[in-house]
């Protein structure tokens, strides 16, 4: 234990030695109360997970070192969460202000991070390709959570009916909610027409049930595919808010929809048979989703 001793007073009587006391007792006093006032009004806490916070306080030191080693992403050399760590943090004010400017540092780089898009939250791949009277639709069968697997069976290829299918990508559960309104809708037409729908007027029932709900939209990128009149094929894709994309080729969408427009632009042959437009959509998609890290696990492909 190490004792510091005061300085003697330079004139007699010792009021130097007590008034250097005095504003040292004052300078503590208000110093206390500066973090009295930063912990009551939440000012002086620093925000990383809804977990855990640490308050900028005497006995916070090794609760902040624990919280800093223990969370994740792995951060550099130059981080703010390692500036804090290394900091050696006292009761003196200079290194307080330090905190609160690293904090807010932190907090403005987290801010510009890029954030992960919600169409990318279960991973996708979804082709469709047009042949000499006939259509292939194809997809992936992961369902992730970001990059954590959780199964590889999953099904984003529906059935309206003999001749029309639609693909869904983006956000699994919207996708199987948004399906169900599509089935009910087409009953809904078949017991009322007598007759199955068109693609062509499908395609624009989902555009107009997508568009309904453009203010909290499904958060689904369809992929259409179906025979015609004459048994012409019709594709096409559309955003999540229901803008149609025709095409006489091919459509794509999902997190791989980069990779598999490059493989399909390499690939596709005008009027090719069923044997030969089978062949080229498995490629294009198995090369695909080998160059996506969010889909993959194989391929349902569906010929018509």
């Amino acid at each position: 234990m190490t004792t510091v001793q005061a300085p003697r007073a330079a004139s007699a009587g010792g009021g130097g030695a007590c008034g250097q006391r005095e504003e040292a007792s004052s300078a503590l006093r208000e110093e206390a109360s500066q973090r009295r006032e930063r912990r009551r009004t939440g000012d002086d806490r620093i925000w990383w997970a809804p977990a855990r916070e640490v308050v900028f306080n005497d006995q916070w030191r090794p609760l902040c070192r624990t919280f800093l080693l223990s969370k994740k992403p792995k951060l550099g050399l130059k981080s703010p969460l390692r500036e804090l760590l290394l900091l050696r943090f006292s009761s003196s004010t200079s290194n307080l202000d330090a905190c609160i400017r690293i904090r807010l540092r932190l907090r403005r780089e987290l801010a510009a991070a890029p954030a992960m898009s919600i169409f990318e939250y279960n991973g996708s791949a979804v082709v469709a390709m047009v042949g000499k009277n006939c259509f292939a639709i194809a997809s992936d069968r992961r369902l992730g959570v970001q990059l954590q697997t959780v199964a590889t069976d999953f099904q984003r290829v529906f059935k309206i009916h003999d001749k029309l299918y639609i693909g869904l990508s983006g956000l699994a559960t919207d996708a199987q909610t948004l399906y169900q309104r599509l089935v009910f809708r087409h009953k809904l037409y078949q017991l009322r027409e007598e007759r199955d729908m068109k693609p062509q007027t499908f395609a624009s029932l989902v555009s107009a049930l997508l568009y309904e709900k453009r203010f909290g939209p499904y958060f689904c990128q369809p992929v259409i595919a179906g025979l015609g009149e004459d048994n012409e094929p019709f594709i096409c894709t559309m955003d999540c808010i229901g803008a149609k994309e025709l095409a006489k080729d091919f459509v794509v969408s999902g997190t791989a929809s980069e990779s598999l427009y490059g493989a399909c632009e390499s690939m596709y042959k005008p009027n090719m048979e069923p044997e030969e437009l089978f062949e080229t959509i498995s490629q294009a998609l198995q090369s695909s989703v080998d160059r996506d890290c969010l889909s993959g696990w194989g391929g349902f492909v569906l010929l018509v």
